[in-house]
């Protein structure tokens, strides 16, 4: 594949997986891959292959570009590069700046990139390896959102929610008819945690928050790193408030 070819898929494909924020890397520099006429994604699981996959073989029909179904860790991508079988391209949604150290060399330097520019050079610095380059940038978080019957809404009067304040006016309008306005299956600890992390973004992107971060996921700390009891309190205070205000 010439030169010109592979920035164009690079540059293709790395728009595509920030715009759904995903991480970038190129296996493998050698002249070899250059020159294929293939280049392998890795996804992380098959849903990436409803928009994802089409989009990226829409915008280069002239290129064979293989999926393969890889694992959610890098953990699975450390053992490739252990042993020389990185693809051209992984995407993983769980993984932290530490975790993605141990790959530096064969990941994508994003420093000199429109996603790199777009976050403010006193917090860039924080992810900077030592010879500045950048391999991983931080995402805003993504919302998931509420599903809701609108015909009760209209049935009732009800207007739909546009804010928390709204939303909590809503599940007491619903509860005063006799009709539960909120609920979600705290069964999975996933529903929870997710609930806690959209209800603390502010406490955890705060500078404090930021260094219990990266205390807390660094696995090179060897001391237990537990909830504090700078960022914590009011994270699960307005969690309390929250399961209070939805009933």
């Amino acid at each position: 594949m010439k030169k010109i070819k592979w920035n164009r898929v690079l540059a293709v494909l790395l728009a595509m997986v920030t715009a759904v924020s995903l991480l970038s890397a190129c296996g493998s520099k050698s002249a070899e891959k250059e020159d294929a006429d293939t280049i392998t994604v890795y996804l992380w699981n098959t849903n990436l292959y409803d928009k994802y996959a089409p989009y990226i073989q829409k915008q280069l029909p002239d290129i064979n570009v293989e999926f393969v179904v890889g694992n959610n860790d890098l953990d699975f991508y450390k053992f490739l590069d252990e042993n020389g079988g990185l693809p051209d391209i992984i995407t993983c949604c769980r993984f932290s700046l530490h975790d993605a150290s141990p790959l530096k060399d064969s990941l994508m330097d994003l420093s000199t990139t429109n996603a790199a520019g777009a976050v403010y050079d006193t917090y860039l610095s924080n992810f900077m390896n030592e010879d500045g380059s950048v391999n991983w940038l931080p995402v805003c978080a993504d919302a998931h959102g509420f599903v809701v019957n609108k015909d009760l809404f209209e049935k009732y009067d009800i207007p739909l929610p546009t804010d928390y304040e709204s939303f909590v006016s809503a599940c007491q309008a619903f509860e005063e008819v006799g009709i539960r306005g909120f609920t979600a299956d705290y069964y999975y600890d996933y529903t929870c945690m997710e609930t806690l992390q959209g209800l603390s973004a502010s406490e955890l992107s705060s500078v404090e928050g930021r260094k219990w971060r990266t205390t807390y996921s660094d696995p090179d700390n060897t001391n237990r790193e537990g909830l504090d009891s700078t960022v914590w309190p009011q994270a699960f205070e307005r969690m309390e408030q929250f399961i209070q205000d939805t009933g």
